[in-house]
């Protein structure tokens, strides 16, 4: 859960450096230096591995539990490789053109887990696999086609990587942005992935008397961004039939909307990072540095509570008011517990990147901020969140 606090100051002082023109190679280098999709993976991955250095100490069956999934951790990175890499994960944007990742059978672990001085033996967790199937049963059993969506809800549609709603589905194919979100969706994707993989650290031995995971992360140079670079267009090559000229252009369009456009000076005068972290986690930010902020699932939750309102003060936004009742109203749980929050439709992920906690949200015709750049990081999200998603869930086999 996230607790912020109401800063008027703050506000103005985005909304007057938002309208501050800015040079625009100043801009690409500060939000190329910001906008880092490694911290948001980092950080899933760290906070689970807190909660298991946690549960050592204080549960029988902790230890157990921690070497499970410390032996899938080293088993991940170890078949995840550079070697690898292309192949893997080609193989999965196949499967995520109409699959969502989901938990299928138990997990069968390699060796056999402790029973003497008093250790108790872990639930082994479940394989996470791609499939189609819609097994998420929602509010009382029943299942509807809204959002936010959690990922065991595989909804059919006919842009490829598109799970969300239907009606936003038709909205999309209306504004001929299939290809977008498709490409989008795929950049993200990818990007993700190969930052965790290519610019991943070490996991120093753990100390169970601390909650906080040590960790080093390596050195960036200028090799391994050309190789994620590099590997980015081939991987595009390869999926979507292309040309490298035709690949090209397109990455191009897209990252001119992540470093170059009104809202990338936005998102930096908010000191919020393009990728969007799922749960706010006060010892990871004291682990990792990073700025605290809410993630997609603090977002969702605190709209739901209707005891409190917390991001939509005033009212004054029309389309705002729309989702922000209709989320409101929506009979899906949230909890903290279960990722619920994995594929938010796109009104509430507009509504979450022009949010202010406390006050009314950001305008979006006063700050001149192109609706196609907020779809842009919205389909870029959607692949980077299915992805760690994926990941931890691999590592740490249950959610």
């Amino acid at each position: 859960m996230f607790f912020g606090t109401k800063d008027n100051k703050f506000k103005k002082n985005v909304l007057k450096v938002s309208k501050t023109k800015i040079d625009n190679n100043e801009l690409k280098d500060k939000s190329k230096y910001f906008f880092d999709a490694r911290k948001t993976t980092s950080y899933e991955l760290l906070q689970r591995i807190a909660v298991e250095q946690f549960v050592c100490g204080n549960n029988p069956w902790g230890y157990n539990s921690y070497r499970i999934s410390m032996h899938f951790y080293k088993k991940f990175f170890k078949e995840n490789n550079s070697k690898n890499f292309e192949k893997i994960v080609l193989n999965l944007l196949k499967q995520s053109k109409n699959k969502t990742p989901q938990f299928s059978k138990e997990i069968k672990l390699p060796f056999k887990q402790l029973t003497s001085n008093s250790h108790e033996p872990a639930l082994p967790g479940k394989e996470i696999i791609y499939s189609d199937k819609n097994l998420f049963k929602g509010y009382m059993g029943k299942t509807r086609d809204s959002g936010p969506y959690n990922y065991n809800y595989c909804n059919k549609s006919k842009v490829n990587f598109f799970k969300g709603p239907s009606n936003e589905e038709k909205e999309m194919i209306k504004n001929g942005y299939e290809n977008l979100f498709s490409q989008s969706f795929v950049y993200g994707y990818i990007t993700s992935f190969s930052n965790l993989i290519f610019r991943w650290g070490k996991l120093d031995e753990p100390d169970f008397e601390e909650n906080n995971p040590d960790y080093n992360f390596p050195e960036d140079t200028t090799e391994i961004f050309t190789k994620i670079n590099r590997i980015k267009v081939k991987l595009f090559n390869k999926l979507f039939k292309l040309s490298e000229k035709e690949t090209t252009k397109i990455i191009n369009d897209i990252e001119e909307s992540v470093y170059g456009s009104t809202l990338t000076n936005f998102l930096l005068a908010k000191e919020e990072n393009y990728y969007a972290y799922t749960k706010y986690d006060d010892q990871v930010c004291e682990t990792t540095g990073e700025k605290a902020y809410e993630g997609t699932l603090d977002f969702i939750d605190d709209l739901k509570n209707k005891r409190e309102n917390k991001y939509n003060k005033g009212y004054k936004h029309e389309r705002i008011n729309k989702i922000f009742h209709e989320t409101r109203n929506d009979n899906y749980e949230v909890t903290q517990f279960e990722n619920y929050g994995g594929i938010l439709n796109f009104e509430l992920f507009r509504f979450f990147t022009l949010r202010c906690f406390g006050l009314e949200p950001y305008d979006i015709k006063k700050l001149n901020i192109n609706e196609r750049d907020i779809f842009i990081r919205y389909a870029i999200n959607m692949g980077a969140q299915e992805i760690n998603y994926f990941v931890v869930s691999k590592i740490f086999g249950r959610f």
